[in-house]
């Protein structure tokens, strides 16, 4: 890993921690992209690290939403709207 470079570890309680690496010319690319659209101050290698790991958690929430709402199903009521006569 040359210096600069990024690894990305989750580890899954009770499970192995699976890991990537990205390269420290993606980063800087990646971190340039956050800064233009986030609003909080990334300067700072720790702010972005808290970036990295909020983006992440948000992604597994996101997907567990998504689960939810393809195991839900809809129950339609029809109902008869009365007007009043004129």
């Amino acid at each position: 890993m040359a210096s600069g470079d990024v690894t990305v570890s989750i580890i899954v309680e009770g499970g192995v921690t699976k890991s990537a690496v990205v390269d420290s010319a993606t980063r800087v690319a990646a971190k340039a992209y956050a800064d233009s659209v986030v609003e909080d101050d990334l300067s700072a290698d720790a702010d972005y690290q808290i970036h990295l790991a909020n983006k992440v958690a948000g992604m597994i929430v996101a997907d567990a939403n998504r689960n939810l709402d393809n195991s839900a199903t809809a129950s339609v009521s029809h109902k008869t709207i009365a007007t009043a006569a004129s």
